[in-house]
């Protein structure tokens, strides 16, 4: 019995060293449209209104664009409170009104391995959540996301 409480405690005490070793995947972002003037970057808490399209990194196939599928609509969410895809939250930070950038999220930050949200999606023209999200068509070997990205 004391053995397996030390093998308990022993493994609680080196949790989370093992984590601190697994690097924090990063978003990369490529700036394809900046604004002559940015009065303003975006922040935690702001509301974003954006028009995207979701591309496969692998083989280019898109998946969802509010062009598309939101009768043409942008979406709105807010920035930093896990809304949108984490991917979302760290790469939009400090984006200027008018400024266009592509995403490239890597699973972990995006939809996950086998390519599909935490959620049921259905997109309107409206503010949404998780709770009224959708998933995109299911891939199983999704390596990361590209999202052309435009703040209006």
């Amino acid at each position: 019995m004391r053995a397996v409480l030390w093998s308990a405690l022993l493994a609680a005490l080196l949790a989370p060293a093992r984590a601190a070793l697994i690097p924090e995947p990063e978003v990369k972002i490529e700036v394809l449209q900046k604004p002559f003037i940015c009065h303003r970057k975006t922040k935690g808490g702001d509301m974003m209104l954006v028009h995207y399209e979701g591309y496969l990194e692998r083989d280019g196939t898109l998946f969802h664009s509010t062009h598309k599928h939101n009768n043409g609509q942008p979406i709105w969410f807010t920035l930093g409170i896990l809304e949108a895809l984490k991917g979302w939250d760290r790469g939009l930070k400090g984006m200027c009104v008018g400024e266009k950038r592509k995403l490239t999220i890597p699973p972990a930050l995006g939809y996950g391995k086998e390519g599909k949200a935490p959620g049921v999606l259905a997109l309107g023209n409206r503010p949404w959540s998780w709770r009224s999200w959708s998933r995109p068509p299911r891939s199983p070997c999704v390596d990361s996301v590209k999202f052309p990205l435009r703040a209006h």
